[in-house]
């Protein structure tokens, strides 16, 4: 038992080789199991969202959004509160229905966001549009009256 622990202290005042501290971290994991409540956990990131997550028990495909992430194990959805959010996974007794209403929860999160953005740019051409045509009408009203204009 002492071989895990020295390698994992050996590898970690490494600071230039960073996956050999890693792998010392997973064979440690691996060795020593769930014992002391020892965790591994790494997410290798693959841009645009997309990340390895790896850890003691094997490696899963995730994306990652503004408003959660879907992976192979499951997903979860952040409220935009800190430290509260949901998470689920893609167990036996989950379903398809958990999926469904999770995308759709992304989905209307989204549009939320997209609205508003867009409804103030809408709000901007609206009044701009009544300014011109309120200035139109009032170039035309002295026109035709004779005023200056």
């Amino acid at each position: 038992m002492t071989a895990p622990i020295e390698s994992y202290t050996r590898a970690s005042g490494c600071a230039r080789d960073c996956g050999a501290r890693d792998r010392a971290i997973l064979s440690a994991s691996r060795e020593w199991g769930n014992a002391m409540g020892f965790r591994f956990q790494r997410r290798i990131n693959l841009g645009g969202g997309w990340g390895l997550n790896t850890s003691g028990s094997g490696a899963s495909l995730s994306a990652r959004g503004k408003h959660g992430s879907i992976g192979t194990k499951g997903f979860s959805l952040r409220s935009g509160i800190p430290g509260l959010s949901y998470r689920q996974g893609w167990g036996k007794n989950s379903g398809a229905i958990v999926a469904i209403v999770a995308l759709a929860f992304m989905a209307v999160a989204i549009v939320v966001q997209v609205l508003l953005v867009v409804l103030p740019l809408l709000w901007q051409c609206v009044l701009w549009l009544a300014l011109t045509t309120y200035d139109l009408c009032v170039y035309g009203v002295r026109k035709v009256r004779g005023l200056p204009t």
